[in-house]
């Protein structure tokens, strides 16, 4: 009888020692969860916070420097790199009045207008009609506007033979323009429509550069070449300011200057007018003319007014880069400016990243 009872006791302690046991578990399971809810909501509590103060700090940054930058266009109409505005312009400088404990503000200003706009495409051909897709017999470079010829001595600058920078030409030429009509080498809307994965072309305005991504012909080792040269305005008719090209953008002056595709402008010729360019800019598109005359071969150069279509000593289109860091967290705004009628300058569009 004492057996079975202290039996019995045991099998019941035994049963209330794993019960007790299961209780610890779970709740110690519930406790790390709960541990872990409260910092993730704590982390991302902190990232919001930081991403706040981030966003504030590069807004006002972006006011401060659009109102710098509307006093320097007010006082000079001629665009030029000797300008306060463009001393950040190839890397980005600290504002120190943004400076704090763990806080850095950092602005880069670039005027858009020292790119190649490639929405330039379009702006309607002359003698150009709405309709069906129908290759243009207008294989002949006579019959090619300046920017055509400009974009694709570009491209033989970057290191392609000429069938591929015409052929590439065409093809974003023809994703641009809206006449429906298919160049040489080019692709409309059907050829995007018979891919895999179809899609239209763009028939308009690239709101971006990354969208030459979509264009065929156009793989990344394409589109990382060319990029540094161009940009998508939103504006099929602007100008390519003299003053602002760098000695990193030559190709691109070099393909304005060339008459033609196959004439050639001697690259240390280009740096050499970029290098004794005046400090305050040429004052007019006269100047500019002038003094390429005096210090290149004019055999191989368009005619003046050919060059009064293409470039200007003024711009309007700039973009601002802010990045703010933040305890070691980034972000970044980039701000698409338009200096509008000699008054004010608007802000076209914010892309936010971090």
């Amino acid at each position: 009888m004492y057996n079975r009872n202290q039996k019995n006791v045991t099998e019941q302690s035994g049963v209330a020692l794993i019960v007790v046991l299961m209780m610890v578990a779970i709740i110690s399971s519930v406790a790390v969860q709960i541990s872990s809810r409260t910092q993730f909501a704590m982390a991302r509590s902190m990232n919001q916070t930081a991403y706040d103060q981030s966003y504030w700090y590069a807004l006002s940054a972006e006011r401060q420097i659009v109102n710098l930058l509307l006093m320097e266009l007010k006082r000079s109409e001629v665009v030029h790199l000797g300008q306060v505005w463009a001393e950040g312009r190839n890397e980005p400088i600290p504002l120190p009045m943004y400076s704090a404990e763990g806080i850095t503000v950092s602005v880069q200003l670039s005027d858009l207008q020292s790119f190649f706009n490639v929405n330039v495409f379009a702006k309607k051909a002359q003698g150009s009609t709405s309709g069906t897709s129908t290759p243009q017999s207008n294989s002949s470079l006579d019959k090619k506007s300046d920017f055509d010829k400009i974009y694709a001595h570009l491209l033989m600058a970057l290191g392609l033979d000429q069938t591929d920078a015409e052929r590439l030409r065409d093809l974003l030429a023809d994703f641009i323009d809206a006449d429906g009509q298919m160049r040489d080498a080019g692709a409309e809307s059907e050829n995007y429509a018979a891919k895999p994965v179809p899609y239209k072309a763009r028939n308009g305005l690239l709101s971006e550069i990354s969208e030459l991504r979509s264009v065929i012909g156009y793989n990344q080792r394409v589109f990382q070449g060319v990029k540094p040269f161009v940009y998508a305005l939103p504006t099929a008719d602007s100008k390519i300011n003299v003053n602002t090209i760098d000695k990193m953008h030559a190709p691109l002056l070099r393909a304005i200057l060339a008459k033609d595709l196959l004439d050639d402008v001697g690259l240390s010729d280009v740096l050499n007018l970029i290098e004794k360019r005046p400090e305050k800019g040429w004052q007019k598109v006269d100047d500019f003319i002038k003094d390429m005359k005096d210090k290149l071969d004019t055999t191989t150069v368009r005619d003046d007014a050919s060059l009064k279509k293409i470039v200007d000593v003024k711009s309007e289109y700039f973009l601002l880069r802010i990045q703010v860091l933040t305890y070691e967290r980034s972000f970044i705004l980039n701000s698409l400016l338009h200096y509008k009628n000699k008054k004010s300058i608007d802000v076209l569009r914010r892309q936010f990243g971090g």
